[in-house]
């Protein structure tokens, strides 16, 4: 059996890490778009899937659980997922154009980092940097004071450079958290 000894075991889970960190890079290299969307909101998916297992929910469902009617819902997870499924299907809508917003993707990558974290109890380097950079892009977009003073630590760690528009800078700030985690000098679940 010779394909045997070039198969390797993957769980969903790791695919979803695996998925979500290659978009965040993606991301930091302005890549491209479709790319970016397709694995944060693959990664995504795949997360919400494992949470309903484990009962752990990121603040897109746990926003559609809270505030739109249960009749309602399959048709607000249909217009979430719009992208996701016309990037990947093309069986129904061969000639249609997608308006696309490609900020929505860092939604789905801050969502799917709060998933995995929650399942895992680990963070990595470029899911620390990119949740920063969201913060950073946003300010007061968030009412949890731990992230948001994470937040600030990375664009004090960052110094002059620290800037949303300087996307390599948090690049850079990721490899030198796996470094620094690799040394035991951060822990692995670090907000």
């Amino acid at each position: 059996m010779e394909a045997d000894k070039r198969s390797v075991g993957i769980s969903k889970l790791d695919t979803a890490k695996r998925e979500l960190e290659h978009a965040i890079r993606l991301f930091f290299y302005n890549g491209d778009v479709v790319v970016i969307h397709l694995l944060a909101a693959t990664s995504h998916e795949i997360l919400s899937d494992l949470g309903k297992r484990s009962k752990v929910q990121g603040f897109i469902g746990k926003f559609a659980s809270d505030y739109i009617k249960k009749e309602k819902r399959e048709e607000a997870y249909r217009a979430l997922n719009k992208a996701l499924n016309f990037f990947k299907h093309a069986d129904s809508d061969p000639d249609e154009v997608l308006k696309f917003n490609p900020e929505s993707s860092e939604l789905f990558i801050l969502d799917a980092i709060e998933m995995y974290q929650m399942m895992t109890s680990e963070i990595t380097g470029l899911m620390v940097a990119f949740r920063a950079w969201f913060f950073i892009k946003h300010p007061g977009a968030t009412n949890n004071e731990e992230v948001a003073a994470a937040a600030k630590g990375v664009l004090t760690a960052l110094g002059k450079i620290a800037s949303a528009d300087n996307r390599l800078a948090f690049l850079a700030f990721a490899e030198e958290f796996e470094r620094l985690k690799y040394q035991g000098l951060v822990k692995n679940d670090s907000r």
